[in-house]
């Protein structure tokens, strides 16, 4: 996956920030696909 597991655990306890491409790399290595939308509130 290329990101380590203390990273990993600090990202899903929110102690560190992920990058998109960090994101991606999750994804895929969870065979599924990144989806991010920018949707207006109103």
């Amino acid at each position: 996956m290329g990101v380590s597991r203390p990273y990993l655990n600090a990202v899903s306890c929110g102690k560190k920030n992920v990058t998109l491409k960090q994101l991606e790399r999750i994804a895929d290595a969870l065979g599924m696909r990144l989806r991010i939308s920018f949707e207006d509130p109103g």
